[in-house]
Parts: structure tokens; C-alpha cells; sequence
């Protein structure tokens, strides 16, 4: 037999080599087959239902921090002294608080509140449309009455016949360590499924959020908060630990079908957010790898045979040759390939190889803290799975322009990011050899311009607001009287414009110094803000003087408006232990009689308010 093995070797090499590399090859494929999908499998599935549960504490901390800024938002208002039953030196009553809070409630109406109200101390709850129920028996606003901020669960109004849930805290005289009420406020529930309803993961995976009781209170499918679902006959023991404010993760069957859950708890309130993903999904990558390693290890094994078929008989004359070609080889794919990676690592901003649909095909980029969701879990979706709505019609907007023309700049999107609010602007070139002619391929620059676009924003408002007060300044109170003359131009109206001085105010800034003058002023303004019609308009020349114009008004409503103005300023003011009174003197010119151009008007005003100034003060005059 060796003698017989050792003819095969002498006399036909290429046979010998077949076999034995043969032999080898399908060892070695065999082997490292079955070792390297055991691991990686395991691998690939625990590291699939660790990024769940990452996801989900990452969603729960995203929700309690903009629950957190609505109660930051609701705390501001608590802390108003009207609010607290203070309008200057007298108490003020449940009618001028509640009528406060409907101005609050218009302004704050687009963070998702819908109700606003003040329970008393008797548990009385005063809503701005007018109900009172007693409500002092309920758990968050006992919480509130002893100075807790909290949120309640989600039920259905029996006024409304729909879901909310309410925020309530405390409102606190902290002068004197007093609860002296609760402010609380109502949002629909389903805002807050349409708060979780961004969150994905893979295709169809989707979150949910219980409250205490294993309800669930937010949904992708509403009528499962509509109807009351609770976890607790479905999956006592995931909704078990998930009501104790544990995090997790699971598998459950549910109509023969598998599916993972993770899960973290929302500490604030004391709801636990789920997501839920079906399992072929998540071990989706491991069943692409397996049917790789065969198809990867058959083809290995067949091109190995072939080689070593027709090569046999030159590889012991050229194997030093190959070997040292490789490594050059080698050796200069693995310069280009740092180039390449450096190049790449040097730029400032995302890129992103994306198809005309918005599917991600690769990404490229040392700044991973930009993107809205790990690299690996981007690639394969398409944008609008893991980008909100506004931004993601923007990009797909983009890529069709660029499909159109060739290239798409200067579109900017904003996107909520762990830092806050992050903006990006887009630049997107169509590549001019595509893969594949059905589905174009794009590169796709993301830049941060976050600062750029702050330092924007900030020079606007510096350019058209009063720094001290937020009133509107003399630019945008020009532009302001543009637009209302033109309406009065087009319905043969009169407009009025009042010229404000305070009296005496420079006593105040010379015997307390400028802060409490300053003080004053933004009182002041607060005062003038809240008196005026939502088509008026405010604002600061400087120092104590201010304008404001009252657009379709005439002698008596001029006159009517003047009045209130100087009853509310000669309230006192409260600031820093002072207590303190001021009046204004007001001067009026009326649009047309007085003039048709806004300087003519103030300065007609301004003689109308010194007249004002000699007859006493604390009183108003119209031009004559």
C-alpha cells in the first residue's frame, strides 16, 4: 500500500493532488462550517435581543424626558403669581385664574394639551371650559396635593367619551411652604401612542407602553388603548415584571407564530414601555448567514478542486512566485483600503448610499453620535422607518430631484437626536453607474448645521424682539404697520397707534438700581401682552417708552383699550420684597386723520403723550 501511495505521488502528481486536496478542502469546509454557525448563530441571536432591549431603554428614557419637558413647562406656569392667587396687592379669584390659563392653554396647544385647570384645596377642579368636577379622591392629584408632580393613566373622559390621561403639580407658595393648589392639565391618549409611534425595529416590530395595572395605554393600534387591552391576561409574567419597573427581554407565542419582547420601565411614571418583534425577523441575519456559509463553502470547495486539477503540475515552480505576488497584493489593498478609511474618517459629515425609495445600502463616518439609530440597524430600512414623517418626505423629495436632475443641495431637515434638537443639510449626487437599472443608487452628504442654524435663529430674533422684554422691536413694528395700513387701506378702516411712557421711572432705576427697573419693564410688557387682541401688536422703542398698534379701532375703542391700560399698570408691582407703583402717560393718533405713514403717526402720538405728561401723567390724550 505505501509503496503503491508513493507511485501515485512520483508518477501522477495531478491525481495525488486532486485527492488529497480534495480530501482536505471538504474537511476543513465541514469543520470550520459547523464551528463557525455555531458560534456566530448564538452570537448573532444573543446580539439581536440585546439591541431589542437597548431600544427599549433608549425609547423609555426618550419618553420620559419630553414628559419631563412638559412638566418643566406646566411647573413654569405653577410658579405665575396669578396662577398662585397673587395679582398684585390683592388675591386674585378662580375666574382670573382660570381666565389666564386659557391664554396658557392657546399657547401650549401645540405640546399636546388640550385641558387646563386649577383644583383647590377641597379638591375642587375648575377646567378653562367652564366644568368642575371633584377630583380630590384621585391618586395623582392627592400626589399633587402633597407636592408631587405626577401623571395618571390613561381612562376614558366621561365629558370627552375619548381616552386622556392628565399631568398634574403642585402649585406652591413658597414663601410660606404652602400647597396652595394643583395645576393640572389633560392630553388625548393618543398622542401618546402617536409619541411611540415612530419606534420600529426591523419590519415590523413596534412598541407599546402599560401603566401600573398592565393596561396598555399607548398603541400603534389605538383601539387596543380604546378597549381597555390588559397585558395581564395575555402575558402574566412579562406584564408581571414589567409592572415592578424591571427590564427585560422574552419570547412569547401568540395565533403559532414566535415573537421577542424587551422591555424597560419609564421611571417617571411609573409605565413600562415594550417592544415587540417577530422572531424570524430577529434571527433573520443568523438563517442569511447559514445559507451563505454552505453557498460560500460549496463554491470554495468546487473553484479548490478545479484549481488544483489544472494547476498541479506548476505549483511546486511558482508557488515562492504566487506567494510574494499575494502579499504585494495584500499589501496594496490594505494601503487603499487605509486611504480610503482615512479619507472617509476625515469628513465632516454622514454619508449614506441610498435607492430611489430610501432604502440605506451603506454608510461611511467616524461621527456615529449623528445618526438617529446604529449604523447596523439602518442598513437594509428605508427612511421613513427610522426618520419622522416631516423629515423624511424632505429626503425622499431630495432624492427625486436628484434622480431628476442629477444632484439635489441645500434641502435641511431637523431630527431629535440624544444632544437635542440637530439640524443637517443635505447634499445628494445620483451615481452615474448604477447596480442595478430598476433601482438608482445615491451618495448622500448629511451635514451638521446645527450651530449655523442657532446662530440664525438668534440673529432673527435679536434682529426683530426687544432683548429684555420679548416685545417686538421698531423693525418689526414697521413691517407690522406696513401690513395693518394695507388692510386699512382695502376696507376703508381707521387704525389707532399709542405712544406709552411710564412716569417717573427713572426714580425707580436711580433709588433701586437698574435690575428692579428691569424687572419692572418685563412686568410691564407682561401686563400690556395680556391685555392686547391677538391682531395687536407691542412693542419697546427702548428705555420705558413703547408703541402699540390696535389694527380696525377707532376714538372709543382707542380710548376703551387706554383705560384698561392705565388701571392695569397702576396695580402694584411686587419685585424683590418691593412693593411698588407706577402710571403711564399715553398719547394716541388715530390712521388716516393723523397720518397715512407710520412716522407722521408717532410722532403725533408722542406730542399727544406729552400732553398727556403735562396735565398731571396717569392719563392719555388723542392728537389734536
Amino acid at each position: 500500500m505505501l509503496t503503491l501511495f508513493k507511485n501515485l505521488i512520483t508518477h501522477h502528481l495531478r491525481i495525488a493532488t486532486i485527492l488529497l486536496f480534495g480530501l482536505l478542502i471538504v474537511i476543513m469546509s465541514v469543520t470550520f462550517y459547523v464551528t463557525s454557525h455555531s458560534q456566530s448563530h448564538g452570537a448573532l441571536e444573543n446580539e439581536a435581543n440585546e439591541a431589542i432591549l437597548r431600544s427599549a431603554k433608549q425609547a423609555a428614557l426618550n419618553i420620559e424626558t419630553q414628559i419631563e419637558g412638559k412638566f418643566a413647562l406646566l411647573e413654569t406656569i405653577a410658579n405665575r403669581h396669578i396662577i398662585k392667587g397673587k395679582f398684585g396687592d390683592k388675591d386674585a379669584s378662580m375666574e382670573e385664574r382660570i381666565e389666564t390659563l386659557k391664554y396658557e392653554q392657546q399657547r401650549l396647544s401645540q405640546y399636546g394639551f388640550k385641558r387646563f385647570g386649577i383644583l383647590d384645596t377641597e379638591g375642587i377642579a375648575f377646567f378653562t371650559s367652564g366644568r368642575k368636577l371633584f377630583l380630590g379622591d384621585k391618586e395623582n392629584f392627592i400626589k399633587a396635593l402633597n407636592g408631587e408632580k405626577s401623571i395618571s393613566s390613561v381612562f376614558v373622559s366621561q365629558y370627552e367619551k375619548e381616552p386622556i390621561y392628565f399631568y398634574t403639580v403642585p402649585i406652591k407658595d413658597t414663601i410660606h411652604e404652602e400647597i396652595m393648589g394643583v395645576l393640572f392639565a389633560t392630553s388625548d391618549a393618543w398622542k401618546l401612542s402617536e409619541m411611540i409611534s415612530s419606534i420600529s425595529y426591523a419590519k415590523s416590530g413596534y412598541a407599546f407602553i402599560i401603566d401600573k395595572e398592565g393596561n396598555v395605554i399607548a398603541h400603534k393600534d389605538f383601539s387596543q388603548v380604546f378597549y381597555g387591552i390588559n397585558l395581564f391576561n395575555d402575558l402574566p409574567q412579562i406584564a408581571a415584571e414589567m409592572v415592578k419597573g424591571m427590564s427585560g427581554k422574552g419570547i412569547f407565542t401568540d395565533h403559532q407564530q414566535q415573537f421577542n419582547i424587551a422591555y424597560a420601565p419609564i421611571a417617571i411614571t411609573g409605565w413600562s414601555i415594550g417592544i415587540i418583534v417577530p422572531s424570524d425577523e430577529v434571527y433573520e441575519r443568523s438563517t442569511h448567514l447559514r445559507n451563505s456559509l454552505i453557498l460560500a463553502f460549496t463554491i470554495v470547495a468546487l473553484i479548490a478542486l478545479i484549481i488544483a486539477y489544472t494547476m498541479a503540475d506548476v505549483i511546486s515552480r511558482y508557488q515562492k512566485k504566487l506567494e510574494t505576488e499575494k502579499m504585494e497584493k495584500d499589501a496594496d489593498l490594505l494601503t487603499t483600503k487605509n486611504n480610503y478609511e482615512t479619507t472617509l474618517s476625515a469628513l465632516p459629515d454622514l454619508m449614506f448610499e441610498l435607492g430611489l425609495d430610501g432604502t440605506y445600502y451603506d454608510y461611511h463616518s467616524s461621527h456615529n453620535e449623528l445618526l438617529v439609530a446604529p449604523s447596523y440597524q439602518l442598513l437594509g430600512q428605508k427612511i421613513s422607518d427610522v426618520l419622522p414623517k416631516a423629515a423624511s418626505d424632505i429626503c425622499q423629495n431630495a432624492l427625486q430631484e436628484a434622480n431628476e436632475t442629477g444632484y439635489s443641495r441645500g434641502k435641511t431637515i431637523e431630527l431629535f437626536l440624544e444632544q437635542g434638537p440637530t439640524w443637517f443639510e443635505l447634499s445628494i449626487a445620483k451615481k452615474p453607474v448604477q447596480i442595478n437599472d430598476d433601482q438608482p443608487r445615491f451618495i448622500v452628504l448629511s451635514r451638521n448645521v446645527t450651530e449655523r442654524k442657532k446662530s440664525e435663529e438668534k440673529n432673527y430674533y435679536l434682529a426683530n424682539f426687544d432683548y429684555l422684554t420679548g416685545l417686538s422691536n421698531r423693525i418689526q413694528l414697521e413691517n407690522h404697520f406696513h401690513y395693518i395700513e394695507g388692510l386699512a387701506k382695502r376696507a376703508h378702516t381707521s387704525f389707532a397707534l399709542m405712544f406709552l411712557d411710564l412716569d417717573r421711572f427713572k426714580e425707580i432705576n436711580d433709588t433701586l438700581g437698574h435690575h428692579i427697573g428691569d424687572k419692572m419693564l418685563i412686568e410691564s410688557a407682561h401686563r400690556l401682552q395680556f391685555l392686547k387682541r391677538e391682531t395687536d401688536i407691542v412693542a419697546r422703542l427702548g428705555g420705558d417708552e413703547f408703541i402699540i398698534l390696535l389694527p380696525n379701532t377707532d376714538y372709543d375703542g382707542a380710548s376703551e383699550v387706554a383705560q384698561k391700560i392705565l388701571t392695569l399698570i397702576a396695580k402694584p408691582y411686587i419685585i424683590e420684597n418691593h412693593t411698588l407703583n407706577i402710571s403711564v402717560s399715553i398719547g394716541i393718533a388715530l390712521y388716516p386723520n393723523d397720518g397715512k405713514d407710520m412716522e407722521i403717526l408717532s410722532q403725533k402720538a408722542d406730542v399727544a403723550m406729552y400732553r398727556s405728561k403735562t396735565q398731571g401723567r396717569n392719563n392719555f390724550h388723542f392728537f389734536e
